[in-house]
């Protein structure tokens, strides 16, 4: 959108972007207003509602407690801090802190944009790995089915990355899927790994041999075609 600006309009935007950014208060200014107003309940000895906010009196460390922070610009913005048989904030102070934290919240969710935070390295799903083997293979072979069933994160989806771990036993799944998988699979001259519907089983020497030769043999024949 700026780009379609004119000069002038573009310059009163950042003009008027740096005064909103001038205008917010400073911690140490409305700290003061914290301490008369909400210290009384919120201290270290008497945290109500869990809420200790005189530990941050030297530093908010917004970063780290913006849960806190976002809770208490809500809860000063719609009123219900603090309490009206309390010190109550002017309307002045109250625009002035309520500044000062939607200031620093979104400093802090700006510098953050597009980071999820940690993720954790989970396994793939059940149904994740029988669709990579499908993927890879062709055929759809569930061998998933045997494996223990996924767990349900809190949220309700079965690819939750903490519950999606690997232990002992599932290890032992993943190899005797593999082991099955290699069953049904022929590498040979001419058409390399091959799946097939059903397991190959074991081949004796004189097996292996002829079909290598005639996979051998049709091989020649395909490069040889377009030179006839």
């Amino acid at each position: 959108m700026l780009h379609r600006m004119s000069p002038a309009a573009r310059f009163l935007v950042f003009m008027s972007l740096g005064a909103a950014v001038q205008a917010a208060p400073d911690w140490k200014t409305v700290q003061p207003m914290l301490a008369e107003t909400c210290y009384d309940c919120h201290n270290t000895k008497k945290a109500k509602g869990g809420v200790d906010l005189e530990r941050l009196e030297k530093e908010p460390s917004v970063e780290a407690e913006y849960a806190l922070w976002d809770k208490v610009q809500h809860v000063i913005a719609k009123g219900e801090m603090p309490p009206e048989d309390e010190t109550q904030l002017s309307d002045a102070e109250k625009q002035q802190l309520l500044a000062w934290a939607t200031s620093a919240l979104d400093a802090v969710a700006t510098a953050n944009a597009g980071d999820p935070g940690p993720v954790t390295l989970r396994r793939l799903t059940n149904a994740e790995y029988d669709y990579t083997l499908r993927d890879l293979t062709g055929r759809d072979y569930g061998l998933a089915k045997e494996f223990q069933p996924d767990g349900g994160g809190g949220e309700g989806f079965a690819n939750t990355g903490d519950t999606l771990f690997i232990n002992p036993a599932q290890l032992d799944k993943y190899l005797a899927a593999a082991r099955k998988l290699a069953d049904h699979a022929t590498i040979l001259p001419g058409t390399g790994v091959v799946f097939h519907p059903q397991r190959v089983g074991m081949r004796g020497k004189d097996q292996v041999k002829g079909q290598a030769q005639q996979a051998l043999y049709v091989w020649y024949q395909k490069m040889s075609a377009p030179h006839l």
